[in-house]
């Protein structure tokens, strides 16, 4: 367990995020959050969590005939992790093939997050094809974590700004329950770069709660992780490989002056998967402009099956002034 203790709550960092995989139920369709994370480089609750509380909660809704196909959630305002989030969940379809749930994500009142989740029967049947997995040359274990790294570009970073970013990222992925080795940007093949990552899932609490899931609770479980996966690492490197900045001092420095996620869509097209097993996200970035950037992203076993395919829009606005003069935006 983390010696790590939140300072809002008094409870452990490991134990906090593991319940928040977790939603209480208060009415048919009515749930409550049991537990939310805020990360110090973000503006309020992470919103990979928010997204797996409301498919949990559309999930508990759904004949467990039908199996998560896609997730799209709208971000309309940060959350803080002071006070519970309420879930309400409405029934838009149940049909022979599909089942669609809205879930509303609301705090103190105020609408927070829209969701729709959409299940489907399996059909294994049906032909099939997918991109391949691009090459890695070398195994997981080869490459450094990403909690090293902003560790030791601590030790090297003297520009202040930059400094003040690697040691909140140090702060967050502390005990962050997913654990991520970055392997290299590479280009596209369309003029854009990608950007890779062996990642997976570490929480014991979590993954033994999984181990002890009847199949169909396992798999709902288990893309609920991968939906909050997913939010990890598709947003937030597109400013640097699409638009050529850098956390170095000089007239490319990236002084980040909002971040915020808009939207985010993540569709399964896998039920076969294991979570707390090595898996590669490919991202890349097609487009960037008006303060606004979009990162499309793939998920692959290590056997290189690809499972998840992912969207996110955020904001991202930057100032080329330096230190306290630079502006402080708003949405």
């Amino acid at each position: 367990m983390s010696d790590v203790v939140d300072a809002v709550s008094g409870i452990k960092k490991a134990q906090l995020l593991a319940d928040g995989f977790e939603v209480e139920r208060q009415d048919d369709l009515k749930f409550q959050s049991k537990a939310v994370w805020t990360a110090t480089t973000g503006p309020g609750v992470f919103g990979g969590q928010i997204m797996a509380q409301a498919v949990l909660s559309a999930a508990e809704t759904v004949d467990a005939a039908y199996s998560l196909h896609y997730v799209q959630s709208y971000f309309v305002s940060a959350a803080s992790k002071r006070t519970p989030i309420q879930y309400l969940v409405e029934i838009l379809r149940d049909g022979r093939s599909y089942a669609l749930r809205h879930v509303r994500a609301f705090q103190d009142g105020k609408l927070v997050v829209t969701v729709q989740c959409s299940f489907q029967k399996p059909d294994p049947l049906q032909p099939a094809f997918q991109l391949p997995m691009p090459e890695v040359s070398n195994p997981p274990g080869h490459y450094m974590t990403e909690l090293d790294w902003f560790k030791e570009q601590l030790l090297v970073t003297k520009d202040n700004i930059a400094r003040q970013y690697f040691q909140r990222s140090t702060v967050d992925l502390t005990d962050f329950p997913i654990e991520s080795r970055f392997i290299e940007f590479r280009p596209d093949g369309q003029g854009g770069q990608m950007t890779l990552w062996w990642t997976k899932f570490t929480s014991e609490k979590v993954l033994q709660k999984l181990q002890n899931s009847d199949p169909s609770s396992s798999l709902a479980l288990r893309k609920t992780i991968l939906t909050f996966m997913s939010d990890d690492h598709n947003f937030n490197l597109f400013p640097m490989t699409a638009l050529d900045l850098t956390f170095a001092e000089g007239p490319r420095q990236l002084i980040a002056t909002q971040r915020a996620s808009i939207n985010h869509t993540i569709t399964f097209f896998d039920h076969d998967f294991d979570c707390a097993d090595w898996l590669l996200y490919v991202t890349t970035c097609p487009v960037a402009a008006d303060g606004r950037g979009i990162s499309t992203g793939r998920i692959y076993t290590r056997a290189g099956k690809l499972i998840a395919v992912t969207s996110q829009e955020g904001v991202f606005r930057i100032d080329t002034r330096k230190g306290d003069s630079a502006a402080k935006f708003k949405l």
